[in-house]
């Protein structure tokens, strides 16, 4: 695997990395900070345990919200019961970590899912097609100028989206901009590598 292919690949994990500030107050009421100067000044500081748990039963509700409403002329299958509480266990803490990677942050994929921001979750979405075309096995995928113009969609859909917290004053983390440099990066290569091509003589027999 070549340095151009690992990036492709690298900037999955990207998304995952904490990209935006995320902190849950529950001290008067239900409170959401995106912004880390105003949850320092008006937060009380709250165990980061109380705040996985909290994400974590709302997730579990999330997920088993189907199972909520079960008719009573039915019998019951612990077995069942058991197998889709046990894939709970495992997909609740999961979803979490994807969605939330520390206690006071929230990664890109989070960003694409959790907000209520649809600019939001548009730019991430749109990045993370153009980073799934980018490795897809189709020749036309493969393309010079077809996959330079997926990488500078992709580039432009990461700064779009930062371009949107700042507006809404939203704390960027270092996964925003370690998503950033790797998608910049992987335009870099491509254009160089294209203007490499370019260069070459022409050879004939």
């Amino acid at each position: 695997m070549n340095f151009k292919s690992l990036i492709k690949y690298l900037v999955f994990i990207c998304y995952l990395l904490p990209c935006t500030f995320f902190k849950v107050s529950c001290d008067s009421g239900f409170d959401i900070y995106e912004n880390k100067q105003e949850a320092e000044k008006s937060i009380v500081t709250q165990p980061a345990t109380d705040i996985a748990e909290e994400r974590d039963t709302a997730l579990s509700e999330t997920i088993s919200a189907s199972d909520t409403a079960v008719q009573p002329d039915i019998a019951i299958d612990t077995a069942a019961i058991e197998n889709e509480s046990s894939i709970n266990d495992f997909l609740v803490p999961l979803g979490s970590f994807a969605m939330f990677p520390t206690g006071d942050s929230m990664s890109a994929f989070g960003n694409m899912i959790f907000p209520e921001r649809p600019l939001n979750k548009l730019t991430i979405a749109v990045s993370l097609l153009c980073s799934v075309l980018s490795v897809l096995p189709f020749k036309l995928l493969k393309r010079r100028r077809i996959s330079i113009m997926v990488a500078a969609i992709n580039l432009l859909s990461v700064i779009a989206f930062m371009a949107i917290c700042a507006m809404h004053q939203i704390t960027l983390l270092w996964g925003a901009w370690v998503l950033l440099a790797v998608v910049a990066l992987h335009l870099m290569l491509l254009l160089s590598n294209s203007q490499a091509k370019r260069n070459q003589p022409n050879i004939k027999n």
